[in-house]
C-alpha cells in the first residue's frame, strides 16, 4: 500500500484505481489514511486492532466534505479511544442495532400496561391516560419517526419514582 503525508493536493492529484480500490496511508498518523474507489470517490479512513486484536477499519467521512486536517484530528480522537480500551467501530455498530422509536413506544405501553412504570404519586398509569397515549402514538409519533433509532433518553429514572422525578444523565 502506497504512503505518504497526505494534503489536499496530493489527494487531488491521486487517480482513480484500475481495479476495486486502493487504500493512500499518511505517514504523519499511523493508522489513518484514504481509500479510492474505482468510481473516484475518495473516503478517509482510520484502521485499528481493538482490545482483542481484531483489525477494524472505520470510515471517517469523504474527501472534500472533510477536510484533510480535520479528518487527521477525527482519527486521532478515533486512535485515543482504542488506546483507553473502547473501540469505535463497535459503538458505531450497536448505536445502529439500537431500538427503533415504535420499538421504544410498544415496550413503553406494554410495561405501562403491565404496571412497571410509575405516574403521579407513584401509582400505575390509568388505563385512560394509557389510552390517550397509545392514541397520540399511533397518531403522531410513529407516521413521522417510523425507521429512526432512538438513542435512549437523556434521562435515568431513579429507582421507584415517577418519570416527572427523572434526572439528567450527567
Amino acid at each position: 500500500m502506497p504512503t505518504g503525508k497526505l494534503t489536499k493536493r496530493a489527494i487531488d492529484a491521486l487517480a482513480a484505481p484500475k481495479e476495486s480500490q486502493l487504500i493512500y496511508w499518511d505517514t504523519e498518523v499511523k493508522g489513518f489514511g484514504i481509500r479510492i474507489l474505482r468510481s473516484g470517490l475518495k473516503t478517509f479512513i482510520v484502521q485499528y486492532r481493538n482490545a482483542e486484536g481484531i483489525k477494524r477499519r472505520m470510515n471517517l467521512g469523504r474527501f472534500g466534505v472533510l477536510t484533510v486536517e480535520k479528518a487527521r484530528d477525527l482519527a486521532k480522537l478515533k486512535l485515543a479511544e482504542v488506546i483507553l480500551g473502547e473501540d469505535p467501530a463497535d459503538k458505531a455498530r450497536q448505536a445502529r442495532k439500537g431500538m427503533t422509536v415504535t420499538e421504544m413506544c410498544d415496550w413503553y405501553l406494554k410495561e405501562a400496561r403491565a404496571g412497571n412504570i410509575l405516574g403521579r404519586k407513584n401509582l400505575p398509569i390509568k388505563s385512560s391516560s394509557l389510552d390517550l397515549d397509545e392514541s397520540r402514538i399511533r397518531i403522531h409519533i410513529v407516521p413521522l419517526l417510523v425507521k429512526r433509532r432512538s438513542k435512549g433518553t437523556p434521562y435515568r429514572r431513579r429507582r421507584g419514582t415517577p418519570f416527572s422525578d427523572m434526572m439528567p444523565v450527567s
